[in-house]
């Protein structure tokens, strides 16, 4: 791992943000990095905020004159990771996130032993019916795929399969989809069980007027029209550390 991009997708709801940033920068070490933080439109003051905290802490920021979604959001921080080749790698976390001390040596174990794959501390457990049905324990024989929040992937990976699926914004599936993909293409999803990042529920999907029960069951759908032929019974990937 030379230099890590780790991309944040904000909206509204400053305080946390700023939060999840201190965490960051308190506890990583061992890896250089860039903050890379996208204001999706905020309407609560969060965006005057937010650019004079990036301002004074050197931190890159994009301030979004609408509401991307968070698929569309995170897939501009996808681009600019693309764009800019001195990043090795990229890691999502959510603004509600706050990585503890030594938090990145998990993930630079996972990626000493699978040098281009995807790699999350959220592992999730999908039905046959391709939904979503609890977090993974530890002692699970296997999970289905890794949570957007936290998830880390190589460029290769990122060269192979490109960016989240728009097909799913604004919300909900891009994670998993992304998984299945990199299941199609033999690269390996790795559950990391030995970093700790604490998550706060339900902070980054401030959509402002998002119906999120109508949202998930729309991308629901279009996540089993794309997979089912395919997966139907529920892909399962073992590799974690």
């Amino acid at each position: 791992m030379n230099k890590l991009l780790i991309g944040i997708l904000q909206h509204n709801k400053f305080p946390i943000t700023e939060k999840c940033i201190k965490k960051i920068i308190s506890n990583t070490t061992e890896v250089e990095f860039d903050i890379f933080i996208i204001d999706n439109a905020s309407k609560d003051g969060s965006k005057d905020l937010i650019k004079n905290f990036c301002d004074l802490n050197n931190i890159k920021l994009n301030l979004e004159e609408k509401n991307n979604g968070v698929i569309g959001g995170r897939n501009i921080i996808f681009d600019y990771f693309k764009s800019n080749t001195t990043y090795s790698h990229l890691i999502f976390l959510d603004n509600d996130q706050f990585v503890t001390k030594d938090w990145i040596i998990g993930y630079k174990e996972a990626f000493n032993k699978f040098p281009d794959s995807i790699v999350g501390t959220e592992a999730w457990v999908m039905m046959h019916n391709l939904t979503p049905l609890r977090k993974s324990k530890i002692e699970d024989i296997g999970f289905t795929y890794i949570g957007c929040g936290g998830m880390m992937v190589s460029r290769k990976v990122v060269d192979c399969l490109g960016f989240y699926d728009e097909r799913f914004n604004p919300a909900y599936f891009e994670d998993p989809d992304y998984c299945v993909r990199a299941l199609n293409n033999s690269i390996p999803v790795v559950w990391n069980t030995k970093s700790r990042i604490d998550h706060l529920p339900h902070q980054t999907l401030g959509q402002g007027g998002l119906n999120a029960s109508n949202t998930f069951k729309q991308s629901l759908k279009k996540f089993r029209d794309k997979w089912k032929d395919k997966f139907f019974g529920g892909p399962v990937m073992r590799d974690k550390i």
